[in-house]
């Protein structure tokens, strides 16, 4: 969703052609095959992602870890990292399963965008 509206941006920056289409959409899409589709543009839905977004890290900003991991002895920092790192190891399955789950919903999102006509 980010990178959507920074293209978009960026896009509309360039400058317009006669035939209105800008000069980096011409340059990246010459025979603009994915001009009407929402792939580059941003929509409501990009949207509420940014806001949500924005949300998620404000919350984890307020419950920062950083202030409570600086009071920590050197030996007191080990220990939570080897915590951390055998937590991980042993969730290692599920990240994996996550990590497809992500990869196969932006290719989904993708493809309806591509299917979806402005």
């Amino acid at each position: 969703a980010g990178v959507r509206g920074t293209w978009t941006a960026i896009r509309n920056s360039s400058g317009k052609m006669r035939n209105g289409r800008t000069l980096l959409g011409m340059l990246v899409d010459p025979l603009g095959i994915f001009r009407g589709t929402g792939l580059f543009t941003s929509d409501e839905e990009d949207q509420r992602v940014m806001e949500a977004t924005q949300r998620l890290l404000e919350v984890v900003q307020r419950q920062s870890v950083r202030e409570t991991l600086a009071g920590l002895k050197p030996q007191e920092l080990r220990s939570v990292a080897a915590i951390v790192v055998r937590k991980l190891w042993e969730k290692r399955a599920k990240l994996l399963l996550t990590s497809n789950r992500l990869a196969s919903t932006a290719l989904r999102q993708s493809l309806q965008r591509l299917e979806r006509r402005r």
